[in-house]
């Protein structure tokens, strides 16, 4: 039987399924009223509850599957542990909730309102999320997990452990979004203007941040690895012990920046530019540092062993036991640098000329090999 031609089941019938402990299955009860109803381990299965009110509800540790919950109201219901599995929530409200390790599976919250709620190890999994309202909403270990965001409103956001992966972070409004501690896999912020946000303790692993606006980003302690930076700009931004490893950065501006600590290995920064930056104990082992510009920088105590530096304008810098093993420095300008360096370690170069990983011995090769 089709759902439009179900008979309407009423609040009393819905609370006696429930106070024998069995499910309410394929009712309809289009815009019922259950607001302030201890609705607690309750199960909906199949059910239309389009408009549905459950204003102020208890609805700690029930689960909706495959129900229709368009335009439903949960404002200030509880719901932790709540779950919605393959649901139907288009333009349903959430005011004032607090959800606490609440989980929305395979459904769809198109237009959805959370605007001011609070997430707490709240996770949305393959939900469309279109056109939803999470501003000024805020977080702690929430997961976004291949959900489709786009039109979406997370402005003015603050989450404290976020985990989002394959979202198209540049077709949402994240406007003042704060975030401490995150994890971005796959996601794209090519284009957006993220200048002065706040981005500290995240991981972002082959993100596509290509003509993105960073400048005077909080960076802090951030990890992005085998990200594509092509065109953006990160200048005078913080990013004190922050990874860059085997990141594109070519040509990127991030002059003025403190980088003290800040890892490069593998990069590639030709011709990027980081003058008058601080760069401390940072690491450019392996880097590609062909022509960029590196005046008036600090780098005490930096590595850039193997580094490649043909090319790069180091006026003005100042060296503190810098460590230039085996660095390729031909073409390198170091007009009115100051300091020290530890130069190329010969029994090490030679050693290295013999790792495994580089050169096969005779006795190591596979039978018959040449």
């Amino acid at each position: 039987m089709v759902i439009d031609e179900r008979a309407q089941t009423d609040v009393n019938e819905i609370l006696d399924y429930l106070a024998h402990s069995a499910p309410v299955l394929m009712k309809a009860a289009r815009a019922i009223d259950l607001n302030g109803q201890d609705l607690a381990k309750g199960q909906f299965i199949d059910c239309d509850l389009i408009d549905a009110s459950f204003r102020g509800a208890n609805l700690v540790d029930a689960v909706f599957v495959n129900c229709d919950l368009t335009g439903a109201d949960f404002a200030g219901a509880a719901l932790t542990r709540t779950r919605f599995v393959s649901c139907r929530l288009t333009r349903s409200r959430f005011d004032g909730c607090e959800l606490e390790e609440t989980m929305f599976a395979a459904g769809t919250a198109t237009a959805a309102r959370f605007s001011g709620v609070s997430l707490d190890r709240t996770q949305f999994a393959t939900t469309e999320l279109d056109q939803a309202d999470f501003s000024g909403s805020t977080g702690e270990r929430c997961a976004f997990l291949d959900a489709s965001i786009i039109g979406a409103s997370f402005r003015d956001g603050l989450f404290n452990g976020l985990a989002v992966t394959k979202a198209k972070m540049n077709r949402a409004d994240i406007d003042n979004l704060r975030v401490d501690g995150g994890v971005f896999s796959e996601a794209d912020f090519s284009g957006l203007d993220l200048s002065g946000g706040l981005w500290q303790r995240c991981t972002f692993h082959e993100a596509d941040l290509r003509n993105t606006n960073l400048d005077g980003a909080r960076l802090s302690g951030s990890v992005f690895n085998a990200c594509d930076f092509a065109g953006a700009s990160l200048h005078a931004v913080t990013a004190r012990m922050t990874a860059f490893t085997k990141s594109r950065l070519h040509g990127v501006d991030l002059g003025g920046s403190d980088l003290s600590m800040a890892n490069f290995h593998g990069a590639q920064l030709a011709q990027a530019r980081l003058n008058g930056s601080a760069l401390a104990s940072a690491v450019f082992s392996e880097t590609d540092c062909r022509n960029a510009q590196l005046e008036n920088v600090d780098l005490s105590q930096a590595e850039l062993s193997h580094a490649d530096l043909r090319g790069a304008n180091l006026s003005g810098a100042q060296f503190n036991n810098t460590k230039m093993h085996a660095a390729r420095v031909e073409g390198a300008l170091t007009f009115g640098a100051s300091g020290t360096t530890i130069g190329t370690d010969q029994p090490r170069a030679i050693a290295e000329l013999y790792a495994p990983r580089k050169v096969l011995l005779d006795r190591d090769l596979p039978s018959g090999g040449h």
